[in-house]
């Protein structure tokens, strides 16, 4: 039941049964009755967008991410999906302020945070990919309401998380990745970024598998050269050297081409299987040539996109809104070819 039906309902005017519900200004006592009344007979609940639009003011929502051409373009895909809804959320006056970040120089994450905060933002989506960095923005005086997209993180209150699992997604690598090496018991798990959170849960779901399904051998190895194909080579040219009984590597990130691209030259890639993560341009070219086995993905736009409107209908318009789990998507060689 809308005001205007309570106040027709009760004879009395629609700024009367304003008053009324919201205690404020002076009614007669009677009038007060009969308009809580029809209240309780028929119910009446507050629209939250109507408030909302009520106090004629714009909402800016800080969203910090690494920089969006880095890791192919993955965090791309995530903005697009936060500018989808700040389109449809525009006409309520919501709008999204950007800073990114480098995630591998140490400070890059907060110091764009801080930026965000000295504009006086409302809230701040968060990818909380750098730990330490992440914890001490959070520890600011003037910290805002947040939200984290891509991967939770331990020991901080979000108002939503819209991200995937990371354990269950190692946990399913562990579980295809048997499938496709079964003749051997020892593998690679291949990291960048051990900062991240997400990474680290992924590695240990992998490992977490095994443990519980076989006795096979899990080495970590990990990653911080440089980002283009020669560096790659030369380090793992010295990890085989070292271990050439692997027969199975699992990436936990989107810099799963560049190991695919190294075992197809090395003519390594008949005896080792290679999963990794995201359905990015670089890998789902290397997954149809047959230098990737098994991409799993995290749906980024979707996650984006998802985060802003939690975030939305929480804080702004103070409804519940529970966090979002996205589902861990599987594509194999026949998989991206039908997404021509």
């Amino acid at each position: 039941m809308t005001i205007t039906e309570i106040a027709q309902k009760a004879g009395v005017s629609i700024g009367t049964v304003d008053r009324v519900i919201h205690n404020r200004g002076r009614v007669a006592p009677e009038t007060a009755e009969r308009i809580n009344a029809v209240i309780a007979e028929y119910g009446y609940q507050p629209n939250p967008i109507a408030r909302h639009l009520k106090l004629n003011r714009n909402f800016v929502i800080g969203v910090l991410l690494p920089n969006l051409e880095s890791e192919s373009g993955y965090w791309r895909q995530c903005y697009e999906g936060i500018c989808e809804a700040e389109k449809e959320l525009s006409p309520f006056s919501v709008y999204v302020a950007l800073e990114e970040f480098d995630r591998s120089v140490k400070g890059s994450c907060l110091a764009a945070g801080k930026k965000l905060l000295s504009q006086n933002v409302d809230m701040i989506v968060m990818a909380p990919v750098m730990d330490e960095d992440c914890h001490r923005l959070l520890a600011e005086p003037n910290m805002v309401p947040y939200a984290f997209v891509d991967s939770p993180l331990p020991q901080t209150s979000p108002q939503a998380i819209v991200a995937q699992n990371p354990f269950r997604g190692g946990l399913i690598a562990g579980r295809i990745m048997q499938m496709l090496a079964p003749q051997t018991n020892k593998y690679m798990v291949f990291m960048t970024y051990t900062a991240a959170y997400n990474s680290r849960e992924r590695s240990r779901g992998f490992n977490a598998y095994f443990l519980e399904n076989g006795d096979a051998i899990s080495d970590e190895f990990v990653y911080n050269g440089g980002s283009v194909q020669k560096d790659f080579d030369r380090a793992l040219d010295e990890y085989f050297a070292q271990k050439p009984n692997i027969g199975g590597v699992f990436v936990v990130n989107d810099a799963v081409h560049y190991v695919g691209e190294y075992l197809k030259s090395r003519g390594l890639k008949d005896r080792i299987a290679l999963i990794g993560y995201d359905i990015i341009p670089e890998n789902r070219q290397a997954l149809v040539a047959g230098k990737i086995d098994c991409l799993l993905a995290q749906r980024p736009q979707q996650q984006g996109y998802s985060v802003i409107q939690t975030l939305y209908r929480k804080q702004i318009l103070q409804q519940q809104a529970e966090n979002t789990e996205i589902p861990v998507d599987v594509f194999f060689k026949e998989h991206a070819m039908a997404l021509d």
